[in-house]
């Protein structure tokens, strides 16, 4: 979808009795870059909620080192002084799009204990980017079920949608791309809706905002029941495939 056209959504539905200062329920060039801020803002609520693009990226784990954080500054892709124990490439490299880590798992594919407490082989995920391993994992494989064994593991990660859309007012909307599935797009509507007219409502308690923002979480309720949230989509293999096959 074009951003052209959830402005005109907005203008023909949330914001017809809104004026920005280009005429009643127009959004023009002197708002797109605030308009475009608030759609950036409601994908970014969408990604975190819904897991609508999968991304991977592959770990070498290091001898006598347990925790590991998923950033760019250690992937061999970039250029940054420190230690690199992500496996990626300039061609595609690490961007740091993760909102929540789903699954760890070895090269032929057995999944890892994640966040198992019962289990002795268990990885943790001690904060959204960053994964812990048990001593015996990284210093011992010899005495760890032969499945589990290997150094080099993928990780597999609900990703945030990337780059921030960009639209300043010389810009044609229309040739703005939005990463987000047509079904998602009331969501997006209520979202920007209540974000526009919160710092703009009445003294009453509840305005249209407030209005806006039930809106969208009912909206969302509904896509989660419904379960139209992907289960995989465009995977993200940043493997460096030359040397690591």
């Amino acid at each position: 979808m074009h951003l052209g056209s959830i402005f005109q959504q907005l203008v023909h539905g949330e914001f017809s009795e809104l004026n920005f200062g280009d005429g009643q329920g127009v959004i023009g060039p002197n708002n797109f870059d605030r308009m475009t801020n608030m759609v950036n803002l409601g994908l970014a609520a969408l990604y975190k909620r819904f897991k609508i693009k999968e991304g991977r990226v592959w770990l070498q784990l290091e001898e006598g080192k347990y925790e590991y954080i998923l950033h760019s500054d250690y992937a061999v892709s970039t250029k940054v002084p420190k230690e690199k124990y992500i496996i990626d490439s300039k061609g595609n490299p690490f961007i740091n799009d993760i909102n929540k880590i789903e699954e760890v798992s070895t090269q032929e594919d057995f999944k890892l204990p994640l966040n198992d407490p019962n289990q002795p082989y268990s990885v943790i995920t001690l904060k959204q980017n960053v994964l812990e391993f048990p001593k015996i994992f990284v210093d011992d494989q010899k005495n760890m079920p032969e499945k589990m064994r290997g150094t080099l593991l993928k990780v597999t990660y609900r990703a945030g949608h990337g780059a921030a859309i960009c639209c300043p007012s010389y810009y044609d909307p229309n040739m703005v791309d939005v990463p987000l599935p047509d079904m998602y797009l009331e969501a997006l509507l209520y979202f920007v809706a209540s974000r526009v007219y919160n710092p703009i409502g009445f003294n009453q308690d509840f305005h249209h905002g407030n209005n806006f923002a039930a809106k969208f979480e009912a909206e969302c309720q509904r896509l989660e029941l419904m379960g139209l949230q992907l289960d995989s989509t465009v995977m993200n293999d940043r493997f460096v495939k030359n040397g690591w096959c």
